[in-house]
């Protein structure tokens, strides 16, 4: 029975000790488990810590597999790829979410980094999506090890630059157009820096002083008083004062006047250094000096021409005597024909008429009518001095057959006159175009004209044009004679007793010019035109025929 009893309390010795046992493995499992949560948590913290990292920071994060698939990535980059989710991107490649040559590329650079074993760091590619859209992207690959040395994939970044891209072409453009614009400007252009060095100038700038940059106003100039000058303008213009000042300036020996214009360069209230253009007005001046020296010369000449238009009026007031001296002088010359033309042959008829009427009251019939014999060419004689009378006043032939018929029958008679001179007469003119108050100036120009050529030119021919166009009536009047020293004649009064003051008149007066070329022993040419605006104005005021 003892033995019995002994087995039993070594058994619940040793049940106690198990039970003890069991007691402390059970606070070592709920240790372990305790530590494995809190390893768990801390793994779930630090991955919720990292992902928190990955999604927050602007670079896009991804790694792939040895394919190219995607393993994981941050959130910024699933969204880039229109992913609302990192894990919405897992397993899937690039062709999913780029077009396929941008695929293409972006698998052979991850090749390339798996085989090589080399990162590839910072380089820049361009991204195209499938919608088309480029984004610009500054990209970073490593390769993935795991625990035995083996690459397993591909680890990167890659950060979006198209805005900065987009911000560096507009700075670019910019700089661009501010360089067209400095080179567009036609002066001297320079800005000097703080440290009183030359940091920007255009080719105009560059093309009289050479390359500055980088020096000082002392390094281009040799001129001590141009120097002090430029300094003085700069020290104001870094005060904060706008300078524009015209001085003569040397440099290399070179004199010019300038005009500088010199300002501040600010940043705020900071001045960062000044501007400055020089504008050469040398030209300006000369032109200035120039410009005094006329003006003293142009009053001058007013004050002459103010004494000579004193004596033109002086003589104006005196042209209404003049005038009716005139008249009482074409009145006398008119008397003078008549009474030793038509007079003398008046009384020549009246006598002959005298003996007819005294030999027929005799009834000596035969020799009246002998007496009656000189009458006819006497009043031939007659008929033709009227004629000649009345068309120095004014051809009848005008009024009645026009301008170009009365000039034809002028020139027959001229040539009649003077059989040595032959007229080549060509015309494009219309009677009907001819202003009426016109008609007549035409034809005296060329009667007085044909005058000169009678009584000085010698000349053998005399080619006469009238054309019309759009643009007016010209009347050209050219000799083959003897010429003249036009310059010296018009000097003198022999240009009144030539005609040319009337002729000149004549055309002004209707509102055309009056020219006349000629040189000795080279002929003359007489011209005058009447522009289609004196002509219209002509048909205004007046009539056509």
């Amino acid at each position: 029975m003892e033995p019995d009893m002994h087995d039993e309390i070594k058994t619940k010795e040793q049940l106690i000790s198990e039970l003890h046992n069991l007691r402390e493995r059970v606070a070592e499992l709920e240790k372990e488990q305790s530590e494995r949560k809190r390893e768990q948590d801390e793994l779930f913290n630090s991955r919720q810590m990292l992902r928190s990292v990955l999604d927050n920071i602007p670079q896009r994060v991804f790694w792939k597999d040895r394919n190219s698939v995607y393993l994981g990535c941050n959130m910024p980059l699933a969204v880039d790829c229109g992913y609302k989710d990192p894990s919405e991107l897992v397993n899937k490649s690039d062709y999913e979410t780029a077009s396929a040559a941008t695929a293409d590329l972006y698998r052979a650079d991850d090749r390339a980094v798996m085989q090589t074993r080399e990162p590839k760091l910072r380089f820049e590619e361009v991204q195209i999506k499938p919608d088309g859209s480029k984004a610009w992207l500054i990209t970073s690959k490593v390769p993935m090890y795991d625990n035995n040395g083996r690459v397993i994939g591909v680890l990167g970044t890659y950060e979006d630059i198209t805005e900065r891209k987009r911000m560096e072409d507009a700075l670019r453009e910019s700089q661009s157009i501010l360089s067209t614009i400095i080179e567009s400007i036609p002066f001297e252009f320079w800005a000097i820096g703080r440290d009183g060095r030359y940091m920007l100038t255009n080719s105009v700038c560059v093309n009289h002083y050479g390359n500055i940059l980088g020096k000082r106003p002392e390094d281009i100039c040799d001129d001590p008083e141009t120097l002090s000058a430029w300094r003085e303008n700069n020290r104001n213009a870094f005060a904060g004062k706008l300078i524009s000042k015209d001085a003569e300036s040397y440099s290399g020996g070179v004199g010019r006047f300038l005009n500088t214009i010199t300002t501040a360069i600010r940043d705020g209230d900071e001045v960062k250094g000044i501007l400055g253009v020089n504008i050469d007005i040398t030209e300006r001046k000369r032109m200035e000096d120039e410009l005094r020296k006329s003006h003293d010369e142009l009053e001058l000449r007013v004050r002459e021409r103010t004494a000579e238009l004193e004596k033109a009026n002086q003589e104006l007031r005196q042209i209404p005597s003049m005038l009716i001296s005139v008249q009482e002088e074409e009145r006398k010359r008119l008397a003078s024909e008549l009474h030793d033309g038509l007079g003398q042959s008046l009384v020549a008829v009246k006598l002959i008429v005298e003996k007819v009427l005294l030999a027929k009251s005799e009834d000596k019939i035969r020799d009246a009518l002998e007496k009656l014999q000189p009458v006819a060419p006497t009043l031939r004689n007659m008929i033709r001095e009227i004629r000649n009378i009345y068309t120095g006043l004014r051809p009848t032939l005008l009024d009645n057959l026009g301008l170009i018929s009365t000039l034809q029958w002028f020139f027959r008679e001229f040539e009649n006159l003077h059989s040595n001179c032959r007229i080549n007469f060509q015309t494009t003119l219309k009677d009907e175009n001819v202003p009426k108050e016109l008609e007549i100036v035409i034809f005296r120009i060329a009667q007085e004209a044909l005058n000169n050529v009678a009584k000085h030119s010698k000349a053998e021919r005399v080619d006469i044009l009238i054309s019309e166009n759009s643009n007016g009536i010209e009347l050209a009047i050219s000799d083959y004679g003897v010429g003249m020293n036009l310059d010296q004649i018009l000097r003198t009064n022999a240009a009144k007793s030539l005609g040319f003051t009337t002729m000149r008149e004549r055309a002004e007066l209707t509102g055309g010019s009056f020219s006349i070329v000629s040189a000795s022993g080279e002929g003359t040419t007489v011209r005058a035109f009447w522009s289609g605006e004196a002509k219209a104005q002509l048909q205004k005021s007046g009539i056509t025929r």
